[in-house]
């Protein structure tokens, strides 16, 4: 009775430490996350362009989160983290590493080169966003097996379907992966 009614009694600033180690904690959380979350973020946007698989990705992410994860693992003891906090905290900083890794160098160190290739159209249609004067129109092509949609500028909204190819110039990343340079529609 004696311990529940002391926890009772106990209101949630007693309950947090008031030391500076604490809100160095908090600060190191805080630029683990961001930090992921902007890794996350910046590699999206270098893979916009890539022809890369999900599967590709999906791998490379959890790779990062298997090794992100042991390193918080061995951190855990001193700051006594909770397991499921560890794996979140291996899934955005310790995956978005590698995968920004492959984004950033497969799109900075691309070939000069480049080789135009006419693809044809699987599918095409409009992206609706709400309260928004364009429908983003998209077109869909195969690539070396992997489907990829590309988006267009909206003055092709409403003939985006009259297409039936695609003339893209793609020039080969530092991983092999390729990135389309120019892309251009074709009737």
């Amino acid at each position: 009775m004696g311990k529940k009614s002391r926890l009772k009694r106990l209101n949630r600033e007693n309950l947090i430490p008031k030391n500076n180690n604490h809100k160095k904690q908090v600060i190191a959380g805080q630029v683990i996350l961001y930090t992921g979350f902007g890794l996350y973020f910046w590699a999206l946007i270098l893979t916009s362009d890539a022809i890369i698989s999900v599967k590709q990705v999906i791998l490379t992410v959890l790779a990062g989160t298997f090794i992100g994860s042991i390193f918080f693992y061995a951190v855990r003891k001193r700051y006594k983290l909770p397991v499921y906090f560890i794996l979140f905290l291996g899934l955005v900083f310790g995956g978005s590493i590698p995968y920004f890794t492959l984004a950033a160098t497969n799109h900075y160190f691309k070939s000069s080169s480049a080789q135009t290739i006419i693809l044809p159209v699987l599918k095409t249609g409009n992206h609706s966003k709400r309260k928004s004067a364009c429908k983003t129109p998209y077109a869909v092509i195969v690539y070396d097996e992997i489907e990829k949609e590309m988006k267009f500028p909206c003055e092709f909204e409403k003939s985006i379907s009259n297409y039936k190819k695609v003339e893209i110039s793609v020039s080969t990343g530092f991983w092999g992966i390729p990135i389309i340079i120019d892309k251009k529609l074709i009737q």
